[in-house]
């Protein structure tokens, strides 16, 4: 957790020992500050905030409570509609007018949240760095694409955030800036409202200071949307319980994959699991030889087959004007015409094996609450990079919870924990994440 804001604010906006004024006022004079430095914002609303915190420190000096979030300032990503403001994806041509919020925002607002206003995004949510940079250290990236939310959240901007994860787009800057992340299972949030990248692997998820923040949001988060194709209706929830608070039973994965640890990393990896072992966790090994660089090609297959059919689509609506295939960043184009040479047969097959790798990844999982590994190969490099998602995308193909916590420093830069469940187990993870962070302890505020 950082220190920047205490676990305990939500309880005292409810009740009323500190106000939103208060606690709004203390994440603009942050943004004055350090925006300049950390380029976390591509917009920010002061009359707006300053107007929904005004109304929900008279609701609570009238004794009604908005909702669970009631007075914290949260951001949204610049891919989420978000009534007033234009949506532009990190692109400068993009002028996307919505109508109405997304409904993860109206979620936000129905729950109490004070929407400050829209945070950098890479474009399109893509691989191509952005101008953020991050708080610990501005020669290193934040990592992306939901650069902008996890810098804000980091620097004390805002409480909380929305971010998107295709591959590793919530987790991996959340590691990179030291704040919690999590990427809940797939089709529990609804992506209505939300500039698409891969049909079968976007989702949507909180950012904040800790688990407990990112607990809170998500079940605000979490709802059934009717209208959207992908969300999981009502009768298909979830029903599960949340476990006590003995220490958990935890599977150390055991991967190929794992190979692109780097020393430092796997050194202090090595000292966390002896951490969580002394404080009564029980650590078995969990083998996974299926977890391989074929996971990786399979995924990259399927967001850039998919990410293209989107990108063709916008083409064929008469908006080359907007999105000139010529000015698009490298790295997009380069993943666009990736997906323009994927044939059907080969999507199919990697949906197939999307489906495999699901089974096998819940059989391997099966009698541990939660698995673990770095959250990320080594720290955060510079920016011309938003860093290595190997350690994430195999959770967005499999859509399974996924959640990041500090684990601590590596030479000065925050390094995480990532906790795995198999899909639906959003709450356990959740629950165990916060017997991990009780452990670990917070970090200390960036230096900046």
């Amino acid at each position: 957790m950082s220190t920047l804001w205490t676990c305990s604010l939500q309880q005292q906006l409810a009740q009323g020992t500190q106000s939103a004024q208060q606690a709004l006022q203390k994440a603009l004079a942050r943004v004055e500050k350090w925006q300049d430095v950390l380029q976390a914002w591509v917009l920010l609303d002061r009359e707006s905030a300053q107007a929904q915190a005004a109304q929900a420190d008279q609701r609570r000096q009238q004794g009604e409570l908005l909702g669970p979030l009631h007075g914290l300032p949260v951001a949204v990503k610049d891919i989420i509609d978000t009534v007033p403001w234009p949506t532009r994806a990190g692109w400068h041509l993009l002028h996307r007018h919505p109508q109405e919020d997304a409904p993860v925002v109206a979620c936000l607002r129905r729950a109490g949240a004070v929407i400050l206003g829209k945070t950098v995004t890479t474009p399109f949510a893509a691989f191509d760095p952005p101008p953020t940079r991050n708080p610990w250290n501005p020669d290193r990236t934040p990592g992306g694409s939901s650069s902008g939310s996890a810098v804000a959240v980091a620097a004390g901007m805002c409480w909380g955030a929305l971010g998107t994860q295709t591959g590793g787009s919530i987790v991996r800057p959340a590691a990179y800036c030291g704040v919690v992340g999590f990427k809940g299972s797939f089709g529990l949030v609804s992506r209505r409202g939300v500039v698409p990248f891969a049909q079968h692997l976007d989702h949507v998820g909180p950012m904040g200071p800790s688990v407990q923040a990112v607990a809170a949001m998500w079940k605000v988060l979490a709802q059934p949307d009717p209208l959207d194709p992908w969300a999981v209706p009502e009768q298909h929830r979830p029903r599960e319980q949340a476990p006590g608070k003995a220490p958990p039973r935890l599977g150390v994965i055991q991967a190929p994959l794992l190979n692109r640890t780097s020393l430092r990393m796997r050194e202090h990896f090595e000292q966390t699991l002896d951490r969580l072992r002394q404080a009564g966790a029980q650590l078995v090994k969990v083998d996974m030889p299926f977890l391989d660089q074929q996971v990786l090609q399979q995924h990259r297959t399927i967001m850039a087959a998919e990410a293209a059919a989107w990108h063709m689509q916008q083409f064929a609506q008469g908006r080359r004007e907007q999105m000139p295939w010529q000015d698009y960043p490298p790295r997009l184009r380069e993943l666009l015409q990736q997906g323009l040479e994927v044939t059907g047969t080969q999507l199919a097959q990697a949906l197939g094996f999307r489906r495999d790798f699901i089974r096998r990844v819940h059989r391997a999982w099966a009698q541990v609450d939660a698995a673990l590994m770095p959250t990320v190969p080594d720290v955060a490099p510079g920016p011309e990079t938003t860093g290595d998602p190997a350690f994430n995308s195999p959770w967005s193909l499999a859509g399974v919870p996924e959640l990041t916590v500090p684990s601590g420093l590596v030479d000065g830069l925050p390094a995480g924990v990532q906790l795995l469940a198999p899909w639906g187990a959003d709450e356990k993870v959740l629950a165990v994440g916060c017997w991990v962070q009780e452990v670990l302890g917070p970090l200390p505020a960036p230096p900046l």
